[in-house]
């Protein structure tokens, strides 16, 4: 006669799981690790969910479930990920993953304020909020022509690519003069995605004087990885006292596994030759493309999909 093994069940904190939430939000989190691990719990949900599981274990959650989080990339705890020990796995526990880890998974891969509507306030001029900078980096709701070859309409000047703002960056625009201007932040690009944004150049200097912008990102050092040139636009391109016809977009091409990773993205403005004209760079429109949200309603299709599929079966 077999004996009946009765396992002792505990409720999920929801203390713990804000803690944990925390030390994600705390971290950047890997989100080609966090996606695997989520599409691995999917997987089991599939297989366990039988009529005992939904009898026994709809609000209920293994305590060896967690049994192990382990925290470790590239030796700086940032990696967390589950190792299952028992064969439960409740539907309440992927609900919990869902609210949960995925907020932290959300930022991971995304631009910190990449529409510039965030500011702080300064003294000469309202800096872009959560963007570390140099020299004059100013957040604008409408830029004024500077020059009388600008390709802008003169009466309306330029208005934000979408929302409510945009960055205007100048070599100029500050005493002393500076020679250039720049902002930047890290971000993760994963496989499969393309960074993309609008942006506007123009100049009071002439050629042969070649003032020039650029957005790009930038390898961490020894990485092996190249540095990617989004935009190189200046002087030569427009003319003298000229600009470009309003906003310009790019996009970059699809990340691959050998290219993506972490990256410092960065928009200047720099001088040629002298620092005695002032040329403008304007950023707006920011993205990394699809965007995480997008990820997450995938997996959340999958999820429901598998739902219907445990109950029918």
């Amino acid at each position: 006669m077999k004996s009946k093994i009765k396992k002792k069940k505990s409720k999920i904190s929801l203390k713990n799981v804000g803690l944990l939430r925390q030390s994600l939000n705390s971290y950047p989190v890997n989100p080609v690790i966090l996606f695997k691990t989520v599409s691995k719990l999917v997987k089991i949900h599939i297989r366990d969910t039988h009529a005992e599981l939904s009898k026994n274990s709809e609000n209920i959650l293994d305590k060896t479930l967690l049994n192990n989080i382990i925290t470790s990339v590239s030796g700086r705890r940032k990696l967390i990920f589950f190792r299952r020990q028992e064969e439960m796995c409740s539907k309440r526990f992927i609900v919990l993953v869902l609210i949960f880890v995925f907020p932290s998974f959300l930022w991971a891969d995304a631009i910190v304020n990449p529409g510039f509507e965030f500011a702080v306030e300064g003294t000469d001029f309202d800096t872009p909020a959560d963007w570390q900078y140099e020299n004059y980096a100013a957040v604008v709701n409408n830029f004024e022509s500077q020059g009388p070859n600008w390709e802008i309409d003169p009466q309306t000047g330029l208005n934000p690519f979408e929302g409510d703002s945009f960055v205007v960056l100048s070599n100029g625009n500050m005493t002393p003069e500076t020679s250039y201007a720049k902002i930047w932040q890290e971000i993760i690009i994963s496989a499969g995605q393309a960074i993309s944004g609008a942006y506007f150049f123009g100049t009071t200097d002439w050629e042969p004087y070649h003032d020039y912008g650029t957005i790009k990102l930038i390898a961490p050092s020894g990485s092996g990885i190249a540095d990617i040139e989004l935009v190189n636009i200046s002087v030569n391109d427009v003319g003298t006292y000229s600009s470009t016809t309003g906003w310009l977009t790019f996009q970059s091409e699809l990340f691959t596994s050998a290219t993506a990773g972490t990256y410092t993205l960065e928009c200047a403005v720099y001088d040629d030759i002298d620092y005695m004209f002032s040329s403008y760079l304007a950023v707006d429109g920011l993205a990394i493309i699809p965007e995480p949200a997008s990820i997450m309603l995938f997996i959340v299709g999958v999820f429901i999909s598998a739902r219907q599929k445990s109950k029918r079966s």
